[in-house]
């Protein structure tokens, strides 16, 4: 769930992971990934092997602002419900992250 309650101890074990010597990749928003991106970076410098990964919300599919990449940017019910309805969406684009681009 693209929420800060959510996203902030996804992100937590996602360093602690790259801590361990485990590859580890955040797939976000744009402007989700700004709020976290210096801490990786960081991370990065320090020699952990972490990422982000970026892809569009589909705020215009379903009737967002395009600034509408996380919960806490609602401001009505039915922009939550048009959330929840991105999430739905966005999924495709997460699923194409995660599948291996080689046959082997």
């Amino acid at each position: 769930m693209m929420a800060p309650g959510h996203m902030i101890p996804s992100v937590d074990i996602a360093r602690q992971f790259a801590r361990h010597a485990v590859k580890a990749t955040v797939i976000t928003t744009p402007l989700n990934a700004s709020k976290f991106s210096k801490t990786i970076q960081r991370d990065r410098e320090l020699g952990s092997d972490i990422s982000i990964r970026t892809t569009e919300f589909p705020c215009k599919e379903v009737g967002l602002l395009e600034s509408c990449e996380n919960i806490a940017s609602t401001t009505s019910t039915l922009m939550y419900v048009n959330f929840i309805k991105g999430l739905s969406l966005f999924q495709k684009p997460i699923e194409q992250f995660c599948t291996p681009r080689h046959k082997y």
